[in-house]
């Protein structure tokens, strides 16, 4: 990890806390929302992101002339898309506003800079393993699939705007490709993996991969994590002018939000294992691709949440100081307060509940079920019950908890925030109780697959 990829990591902060814009302004329609939300999260991850870090991860480019204005090229278009994440109202209106097609095209052109360098070391020339030219062969040939995907929707949106005569009417067609081709990353190497015969045991992965740096990838995933958290820290400190009249409640409902955060970051970064050969990418390739899924679905949650708490602290803007009959305009039509509070409060718990879930599944993907079931087995081999109720039961009541009683107090933002913050707050008990009892032990069963990682060098890969 160099300080170059750390300081442009701020562009990823900056469209997750575009994304936000999304939710806040298209809150009445949150289906609607969480397409857009969705959509164009998993496109900027895959397209700019994860595309960088998993070339980066096992080739290293030359510092020449070329090599460099493509790197500074591909930052350009993340820029660019990041600038065009916008609310429904721009983004959906193609005929009208060039939102859309630019989002669109700007994803597209960055997911063809790392298609060309995977083309370059699979067709044109490399120094390494033979493996390298099969590797990158076969992420071009994933990156063409992705590329359809983005290619449609560009074409679509840009004859919207440019050719059709449909001003002034909402289009979401381009969304929904984008939204399938994210949907479809994952999916897709399962079947090349399974195609290639990957899931055999005695497979020699170095005639068919390139190894990944194990410890990069763990550290730039710990980044993104840390830039999500990051979205959510802005939403806390920049918040309009606030009422007056409500200064009590605004700076609980704002220091609840700020303890929930340092609690999240304490919640993921103390579920990580401290070996990178106890991580899902060394255990297994099941593991590492589940992995890989879980940790999008996390950072999405993460980002939901950090927008959830700038719509909590705007309730006590001078606009939403006072409770009436009156209603307040949004972007996509009038919401009542106490409609408004309700969208808000599911929003919140929900992605409150989604990183619970998400993060026990990051947990079971690097420890593995039998290692996991494991500690929870007395010497006698019956299963714990008090593991069972601790462990399991507890963190299934938080969830549904957080869910059910948000239904009933959404009226007060303070109450919701405290429900946020109780939640976190047992889960973090319950991370130092299970450390208690059931520690981590060194008779743990052997994981029964390997991991496409060298055993020899974590550090090995093939420079070009």
């Amino acid at each position: 990890v160099n300080w170059g990829d750390l300081f442009f990591d701020l562009f990823y902060v900056g469209a997750a806390y575009n994304l936000g814009t999304i939710i806040k302004y298209d809150i009445k329609d949150p289906g609607l929302a969480l397409l857009y939300f969705s959509g164009i999260f998993g496109t900027i991850l895959n397209c700019f992101w994860a595309k960088k870090m998993l070339f980066d991860a096992r080739f290293s480019l030359p510092e020449d002339l070329c090599h460099r204005t493509v790197e500074i090229l591909h930052l350009c278009l993340l820029a660019m898309a990041t600038q065009h994440i916008r609310p429904i109202k721009y983004m959906g209106n193609c005929g009208d506003y060039p939102e859309m097609f630019l989002f669109c095209l700007a994803n597209l052109l960055g997911s063809l800079v790392y298609t060309l360098l995977n083309v370059e070391i699979g067709f044109v020339w490399v120094v390494g393993q033979k493996a390298a030219t099969f590797n990158a062969r076969t992420e071009v040939f994933h990156h063409c699939l992705c590329i359809a995907f983005q290619l449609a929707a560009t074409i679509y949106s840009g004859f919207q705007y440019f050719g059709a005569d449909v001003e002034g009417k909402l289009d979401h067609a381009p969304m929904w490709i984008l939204f399938a081709g994210w949907l479809c990353v994952i999916p897709l190497l399962y079947f090349t993996q399974w195609s290639q015969g990957l899931w055999e045991k005695e497979v020699d992965f170095r005639s068919f991969t390139v190894p990944m740096n194990i410890h990069f990838v763990i550290h730039r995933y710990g980044e993104w994590t840390m830039l999500m958290l990051g979205e959510s820290v802005l939403s806390l400190v920049i918040v309009d002018e606030i009422a007056r009249i409500n200064d009590r409640k605004y700076y609980l409902t704002f220091f609840l939000g700020v303890l929930n955060v340092i609690f999240l970051q304490f919640l993921y970064f103390k579920s990580q294992p401290h070996d990178v050969a106890h991580h899902a990418m060394r255990r297994s390739r099941h593991a590492g691709l589940s992995y890989n899924f879980m940790i999008q679905v996390y950072s999405a949650a993460l980002i939901i949440v950090g927008v959830s708490y700038k719509l909590l602290l705007t309730e006590y803007n001078i606009k939403y100081a006072y409770d009436g009959a009156r209603t307040l305009a949004s972007e996509v039509g009038y919401l009542s307060n106490t409609e408004r509070r309700k969208y808000i409060s599911n929003f919140f718990c929900y992605g409150l509940a989604g990183t619970f879930v998400t993060l026990d599944f990051i947990n079971l993907a690097h420890s593995g079920i039998s290692a996991t079931l494991y500690k929870c087995v007395f010497e006698s081999r019956k299963l714990a019950a008090k593991a069972l109720t601790l462990v399991v039961l507890t963190r299934c009541c938080i969830v549904i908890g957080v869910v059910v009683i948000s239904q009933f107090i959404s009226e007060d933002p303070q109450y919701i925030a405290l429900l946020g913050f109780i939640s976190v707050a047992m889960q973090v008990g319950i991370r130092f109780l299970q450390n208690l009892y059931f520690p981590k032990s060194d008779h743990i069963p052997a994981h029964e697959e390997q991991s496409s990682i060298s055993d020899a060098d974590p550090d090995f890969g093939s420079n070009r």
